[in-house]
């Protein structure tokens, strides 16, 4: 019994490990939509925090906030 829950847990890790990297790698090569779709864990949580508007309403600059932060690591083991 402990053999399997080890496995699954190194396989849920493995998994998210892997996701993660190449969601990284994805959005370093311009594919933002591929990231969040490796990453929609992360991209649901941050629609859900709100974003301040630093420039003006004809050219909005969005800025995040420290509750994007932590959606972001939320996101993660999910």
């Amino acid at each position: 019994m402990i053999k399997r829950i080890l496995l699954a847990f190194t396989i849920g890790v493995l998994a998210t490990a892997v996701l993660f990297a190449l969601s990284f790698a994805a959005d370093s090569f311009g594919l933002t939509s591929l990231a969040n779709g490796f990453l929609w864990q992360n991209t649901l949580l941050q629609g859900f925090a709100p974003l301040g508007n630093m420039g003006t309403p004809e050219h909005p600059v969005y800025e995040g906030t420290p509750l994007n932060f932590l959606a972001f690591l939320a996101g993660i083991p999910c």
